[in-house]
């Protein structure tokens, strides 16, 4: 593993029993996630976890590191991609790079990115495809102040808490994000034209949330986990009006590779998605038995916490809050219905097919390069990895 801290922020010597403390925690782990994620947390029964002769491999992150990247860091250090004769290099990304690019060269083996970066990627002639469909839901949608924080700031309302109630005001965007919105509007028979002809305005923005909290803008585009979670840490309240419920479906956050190595190589990316799988059902689980705030601070912060949070800037209590945020995300479907644990990573075709259809729609791609829905996605190494496909048919 390279030494460079904005590379490796984890420590290396965490141990397990100290994570899961007594038959208590591992219980209630038991009956919340089920007996075979608090097995999965302890580890599997005569499996070694240091093992020689590992096979190399590499995964480029879409940004730097934080809690939407748990499941790796689970993972490598519970041993889980050792148990699967792995030896992963966790690289960050910048949120600016080409991951498909790097993958498609050979410069990484895995990376991440979203739904619709996989699929322009694949209009762009870059064959990959998506294996694991971690988060279901968009954490894509715009962050709001509330009637209270709009008091409380000494700005004009009334607050926002809907898609229409967007006619008339200024929504921040990043540009190359317009999509996002115009897809929203659509879902609610509105368009761009509906926000400025009743005297609103798209305002273009960055990542920077001084033009809400300022008042430059009514309504800021966001990711779930990051922004909102930053005001309430500063004790403002914001609606966040979802993209997910608002007709944006789009995977996030999703692991992919090439098609060739995918072809040639089967073995070794189904023992990556194995590795996958039982490190996010492991993350999930715990938090959904209420050791959030335990495996942010015993994967994430001891010993390297300080490289960590000096890296990226993200405290704690905002991983801890983002886990619990973006935990809601993996187990929902799409369509909003609840997912059991070991339904994390199911991936289906006509979420896939929608998308395209969406970015076609909002030029984004054209209809000539667009890809089949088939091409850019393969769920071929969800059941030997553990993950349930009973909900799909399957």
């Amino acid at each position: 593993m390279p030494k460079d801290k904005a590379q490796v922020l984890l420590p290396r010597q965490v141990s397990r029993r100290d994570l899961l403390k007594g038959g208590l925690a591992v219980g209630a782990l038991a009956a919340l996630a089920g007996r075979s994620v608090a097995q999965e947390a302890l580890g599997r029964p005569g499996s070694s976890l240091r093992r020689s002769n590992l096979t190399p491999a590499s995964l480029r992150f879409s940004f730097f590191a934080n809690i939407e990247f748990i499941g790796y860091y689970v993972a490598q250090e519970y041993g889980f991609f050792e148990d699967e004769g792995l030896d992963v290099t966790l690289l960050n990304g910048s949120g600016a790079q080409d991951v498909a690019g790097e993958v498609d060269s050979g410069g990484v083996t895995f990376g991440l990115g979203s739904g619709v970066q996989v699929i322009e990627a694949s209009a762009r002639g870059i064959p990959i495809r998506a294996i694991f469909g971690t988060y279901q839901r968009t954490p894509f949608g715009f962050a709001t102040l509330t009637q209270q924080s709009l008091d409380q700031l000494g700005l004009p309302g009334p607050e926002i808490r809907t898609v229409p109630d967007f006619v008339g005001r200024r929504i921040g965007v990043q540009t190359f994000q317009l999509f996002v919105l115009e897809i929203m509007l659509a879902a609610n028979g509105l368009t761009l034209d509906d926000i400025t002809r009743s005297g609103g305005e798209i305002v273009p923005v960055q990542f920077d949330l001084a033009p809400l909290v300022e008042g430059a803008v009514d309504g800021f585009l966001s990711f779930v986990s990051n922004e909102p979670v930053d005001l309430q840490l500063r004790g403002i309240t914001t609606n966040f009006i979802s993209g997910g419920d608002n007709g944006v479906l789009f995977y996030e956050s999703i692991p992919f590779a090439r098609a060739d190595v995918i072809e040639s190589n089967p073995d070794l990316v189904q023992r990556f998605v194995n590795a996958t799988a039982r490190g996010f059902r492991t993350a999930f689980g715990m938090q959904l038995a209420g050791l959030g705030r335990e495996l942010v601070n015993e994967v994430i912060f001891p010993e390297a916490g300080p490289a960590y949070e000096d890296s990226v800037g993200f405290p704690p209590d905002k991983e801890t809050l983002g886990l619990e945020i973006i935990s809601k995300l993996a187990l929902t479907s799409p369509s909003g219905r609840p997912l059991a644990v070991r339904e994390v990573g199911i991936m289906e075709e006509a979420v896939w097919a929608q998308g395209i259809r969406d970015l076609i729609s909002f030029g984004q791609i054209t209809e000539a390069e667009a890809p089949q829905a088939s091409a850019v996605f393969t769920d071929q190494f969800l059941a030997e990895a553990g993950v349930d496909l009973s909900s799909l048919g399957g």
